[in-house]
């Protein structure tokens, strides 16, 4: 299926895609879960879409464009009847046709699982392949730049950031906390940590804005 996918975005001047592990798991948790009984559906039986479900396995690369087809038929067609049947099926099907010949997508991960007198193929598509990928920071993991790392810099017409400036920008907890309490967020780490983020990022700091983008916030 793999090679007749990659021939068919060939021949309509698209780049191949390559093999991704964490596609190709995320495809094999949800066929078996459609052969078991679950929904035959995008939504899997533990109620997560393909977006959560593909990050839960390991494909949760930072800027990454996710896309999934599904399609079963009955158990026991040759396998190569198989993969010209649903391959032709989903040209004809303008939503999966799109999907197939997204122009930005670089990897596919593909499973095919037997239960209940069917066959059930899940296809998985990503726009980074996992050669490439930068994977997302949780907020747990994060910790602010050192100073040195990243010094603080000064509102625009001042030579130096003053006390209450530095504060914030090294994410003390007295600092931040009059601010968070009167914007009725709570005060915690992850919080002082995010908002301290924005505060270097909206001050000019590319480290906090990089920083920013790994944990899935804007800027």
């Amino acid at each position: 299926m793999t090679t007749a996918i990659n021939e068919y975005r060939r021949s309509r001047g698209l780049t191949a895609l390559e093999v991704s592990a964490p596609l190709r798991k995320a495809a094999l948790w949800k066929s078996a879960d459609m052969a078991a009984g679950g929904p035959y559906d995008h939504a899997d039986a533990d109620g997560r879409f393909t977006f959560d479900r593909l990050d839960d396995c390991g494909y949760n690369f930072v800027n990454a464009a996710k896309g999934e087809n599904l399609a079963n038929i009955s158990d026991g067609v040759a396998l190569e009847r198989e993969v010209r049947e649903l391959l032709e099926a989903w040209k004809a099907s303008p939503i999966h046709e799109k999907v197939q010949t997204t122009v930005e997508y670089k990897a596919i991960g593909i499973a095919r699982v037997s239960g209940r007198a069917s066959v059930y193929w899940t296809v998985t598509f990503g726009s980074v392949a996992d050669s490439e990928g930068v994977r997302q920071v949780s907020l747990s993991d994060a910790r602010l730049p050192s100073l040195e790392e990243d010094p603080c810099l000064p509102l625009s017409g001042q030579t130096e950031c003053d006390e209450a400036r530095l504060a914030l920008w090294r994410g003390d907890e007295p600092a931040w906390r009059v601010q968070l309490t009167a914007n009725g967020v709570a005060v915690n780490r992850d919080n002082i940590i995010l908002q301290t983020l924005y505060l270097r990022a909206d001050g000019g700091s590319a480290k906090a804005r990089t920083l920013l983008v790994l944990l899935g916030a804007t800027p």
